[in-house]
């Protein structure tokens, strides 16, 4: 039973190292995102990022595998993992270890969520910005759209100041 609670201490040591990996990771995504905008880093982001992701799957496979070994009946698999649950096994004397790399592992998964929530936010309003924009852009160029917002009406012929004729 040792050297399950072993394994099982490894793995979750490597799974909260991949998170901190994967939270580093959105980290440098933010500050593309705030700062620099460079679209090949999003997608080389995004691609570390699915990477880590199904690293996070393999090692909840090898947890699970070594709970099969061990022939601990467990019904799950990699999408319905439960950490608890697999915790929950292990007599409370021997899951000291386990159970603190799992709080570290709540917490660093909290800021993946929440820096993931936020970047998809930061990115979903600056397209939408953009999209505004080209919106009032092409909207502009019709000669029959004399009208934007409730029926505000601009001066055609002055094209040069378009964009400031959107409400704000």
């Amino acid at each position: 039973m040792e050297k399950t609670i072993l394994d099982l201490e490894k793995l979750f040591k490597e799974k909260l190292f991949v998170y901190k990996e994967l939270l580093l990771c959105l980290e440098m995504e933010k500050e593309n995102l705030t700062k620099d905008f460079k679209i090949d880093l999003l997608w080389k982001h995004s691609e570390e990022k699915q990477n880590l992701s199904s690293k996070i799957e393999k090692i909840r496979s090898k947890i699970l595998a070594v709970l099969n070994r061990n022939s601990i009946y467990h019904n799950m698999n990699a999408a319905s993992f439960n950490a608890q649950k697999i915790i929950s096994f292990i007599p409370q004397k021997l899951a000291s270890n386990i159970l603190k790399i799992h709080i570290s592992l709540i917490s660093v998964k909290n800021e993946v969520y929440s820096l993931a929530h936020n970047n998809r936010c930061f990115v979903e309003e600056s397209l939408g910005f953009v999209n505004e924009l080209i919106a009032i852009m092409t909207d502009s160029i019709r000669p029959d759209n004399r009208t934007y917002g409730n029926g505000h009406v601009f001066n055609r012929d002055n094209k040069a100041n378009v964009l400031i004729h959107k409400k704000v």
